[in-house]
């Protein structure tokens, strides 16, 4: 996966436009980003990466580069 990919992943979950991210904004700053748009996210990573997230690492993160930074062996770029 790619950090792009992980962006839209975000976007995704949260209902927001393709393009909207850049990769280091606060999650506090993204609409609609809360526990139902983090758990859809791990989902999403789950079903298409075939990698599981913590809820728990997950509710430490308080940007998107954090999120990225879970990720980081699985990341190609």
């Amino acid at each position: 996966m790619r950090r792009v990919e992980i962006c839209e992943v975000i976007e995704e979950a949260a209902l927001l436009p393709r393009g909207t991210l850049k990769g280091h904004e606060a999650l506090s700053s993204i609409m609609n980003w809360d526990s139902l748009s983090g758990s859809e996210f791990r989902l999403i990573v789950l079903d298409r990466w075939d990698v599981s997230l913590s809820g728990a690492a997950m509710v430490q993160c308080e940007t998107v580069a954090d999120i990225i930074a879970l990720l980081g062996s699985h990341i190609e770029d």
